[in-house]
């Protein structure tokens, strides 16, 4: 089991190296530790601090309010069509103070099918300068084309980060990948791929080892960022291509691997 501040070590790790993905699904029962999670984010890349500015005589936080991160509540806000097209005004103008315009719904399961579809077509094409959030209890309340094309993190109420059988999966994968020789990797990614579609066929989950893998993937080549920025590059590139099924994920892997020193 990791911890919410190891979990916060990688984002400030994908942070800093450029790599973070352009949308994000954090999911688990209770909506505060993700949603507060989200929110340290949005500080961290405005201010640098993941608890935002403190008062120096209290010590405490200044509830500073940030130039670019908006954050929604799903549960006291109706969020329909008309809401869903300020978000992508709010998405579409140039940050101000941070490098990315950040966007935080939480409790994104109240949206209405239409308004999922309407989120699904930013997602889709976002401006490079977007960061989109959601929090949900079940990721499978999100409709299947949205869920997708987020990277998914599960989140304990607890604050503690709870690894599901597939991010295990992944990981072990991962570090399978990286002690393989170059020409068992392709093997390695085939024999991932084919795993997903037979659990798929079976409905055992819903989730892809896949997406896991990807962003396990990602979260370790920027360690070493100088040695991989070309195949970070072109990961980060085919990662929406990937949460399309009707694209080869085999390939776009392959494509985006074979930059590996």
């Amino acid at each position: 089991m990791a911890t919410i501040a190891s979990l916060e070590r990688d984002f400030k790790n994908l942070v800093k190296h450029e790599a973070l993905a352009q949308a994000y699904v954090l999911h688990g029962p209770g909506g505060a530790v993700q949603f507060e999670f989200a929110k340290g984010l949005a500080y961290f890349l405005e201010t640098g601090d993941w608890a935002g500015p403190t008062n120096q005589l209290t010590k405490q936080p200044t509830n500073q309010i940030l130039l670019d991160a908006k954050f929604v509540d799903g549960t006291a806000q109706d969020l329909g069509v008309d809401v869903t097209r300020e978000f992508s005004e709010f998405l579409y103008r140039q940050p101000v103070a941070s490098p990315r315009r950040t966007l935080v719904i939480n409790s994104a399961a109240e949206f209405t099918d239409r308004a999922q579809n309407a989120i699904l077509k930013i997602v889709e094409e976002p401006p490079s300068h977007a960061l989109i959030i959601l929090t949900v209890r079940d990721v499978n309340s999100l409709l299947p084309a949205l869920r997708s094309r987020l990277q998914k993190v599960w989140v304990a109420a607890s604050g503690t980060l709870q690894e599901s059988s597939e991010e295990r999966r992944a990981n072990e994968l991962v570090e399978q990948f990286f002690l393989s020789a170059p020409g068992e990797r392709s093997k390695l990614v085939k024999a991932l791929i084919d795993e997903d579609k037979e659990l798929k066929e079976k409905e055992i989950k819903s989730e892809q080892i896949a997406d896991h893998f990807v962003r396990a993937l990602i979260v370790e080549l920027a360690k070493k960022p100088e040695q991989n920025w070309q195949a970070l590059k072109e990961l980060l590139k085919r990662q929406t291509a990937m949460g399309d099924y009707t694209t080869s994920r085999k390939l776009q892997l392959e494509a985006a691997l074979q930059y590996l020193k």
